[in-house]
């Protein structure tokens, strides 16, 4: 219960860092939006599995079903998210380009 609370919580973070992120184009709360996805993904992942094994023989069948369902809804919101803010870290139009390197260098100038 404590990870899907945990997960929940990160969920609308991502949401409020999102918001803010994409009109003000804002890489760092991206890319911050994109790394809490792969956490969640993985515990997510353990969750259901945990649930599969029925290593909790206390949960009745419809509450991890319920949980299993809830649990890879989340999942998904997250990866939504994060494909959302892939759109601000690597814009459409840069979509197969690398950062060229000398153009950085220039820019700090």
């Amino acid at each position: 219960e404590n990870d899907v609370r945990k997960i929940e919580t990160t969920v609308r973070t991502m949401f409020a860092l999102l918001i803010e992120a994409l009109p003000a184009t804002d890489v760092a709360k991206a890319k911050e939006v994109m790394s809490e996805h792969w956490w969640i993904g993985r515990r997510a992942d353990e969750i259901l599995n945990t649930l599969i094994a029925r290593s909790d023989k206390e949960l009745v069948c419809n509450e991890a079903v319920s949980t299993a369902l809830y649990v890879r809804f989340l999942k998904r919101i997250s990866a939504h998210l994060m494909n959302v803010a892939s759109s601000v870290v690597n814009p459409f139009d840069r979509i197969g380009f690398r950062e060229d390197i000398s153009e950085k260098d220039t820019s700090k100038n």
